[in-house]
């Protein structure tokens, strides 16, 4: 399947610098809509943030967080016990594995 390849070729200088300039242009509006883009969503972002946080306040469900200082995992209802540990009291649990053999060669260069 042949490809088809166009070629662009201003015939004067004036006419491959305003080229130039026309892509640059436009390669500066495609940043400036780009980043307009994320200054609009990172408002939008603010504003649903904002009133999702003033909407708990007024309904009196408090702030979202973490427990206070010292509340600890029982803060959290985390119990420690409960903890899944692979390997904890059973044989070879504190395997080691064998040395790499590929790091101790040396490069031969």
């Amino acid at each position: 399947m042949p490809v088809r390849v166009i070629h662009i070729q201003p015939k004067t200088k004036a006419g491959a610098l305003a080229l130039g300039a026309g892509v640059v242009v436009v390669g500066a509006v495609f940043v400036v809509v780009g980043l307009s883009l994320l200054l609009a969503l990172t408002a939008g972002g603010l504003i649903a943030g904002t009133g999702y946080a003033v909407y708990r306040r007024l309904t009196g469900r408090g702030v979202l967080g973490l427990p206070k200082r010292g509340a600890g995992a029982a803060g959290l209802g985390l119990d420690p016990r409960l903890e899944v540990r692979p390997g904890a009291g059973q044989p070879n649990s504190t395997r080691v594995l064998p040395p790499d053999s590929t790091s101790d060669r040396t490069r031969d260069e």
